[in-house]
């Protein structure tokens, strides 16, 4: 066995060892886009997923200018700022409900894409 893929392989179990059980593995696809100058990612949230998270799709930017000032793509169906809204971190949608911590999760993907798992905040 070559030293890197030793090496991979014990990270790999030192990650496995900090998965926080209370939370699901987010899956996404992440779309960016340029759009007058402007960049964007779309994450589009995918199954197996938390019922709170089915059929969401948030858009992200970051940006200097002010609110006013930032023109949002026209192409796309804006339904709420959320912004300052905690209930749309990372934490909050991957976290399990209370009576959830003890069940079995959703199966894991079988269409090959690999698990990415994600705590930043949107």
């Amino acid at each position: 066995m070559s030293p890197l893929l030793i090496l991979v392989m014990f990270e790999l179990q030192l990650l496995l060892v900090q998965k926080d059980v209370n939370h699901y593995t987010i899956y996404k696809k992440r779309r960016c886009f340029l759009w007058k100058n402007q960049y964007f990612q779309m994450d589009i949230y995918e199954e197996p997923c938390h019922p709170r998270c089915r059929g969401l799709i948030i858009l992200e930017t970051y940006t200097t200018l002010l609110d006013k000032d930032l023109e949002l793509p026209g192409f796309l169906e804006i339904i709420k700022e959320i912004t300052n809204d905690g209930n749309y971190s990372m934490y909050k949608l991957s976290k399990k409900d209370s009576d959830e911590v003890n069940r079995v999760p959703p199966s894991p993907r079988t269409d090959g894409v690999p698990e990415t798992i994600t705590d930043g905040v949107v």
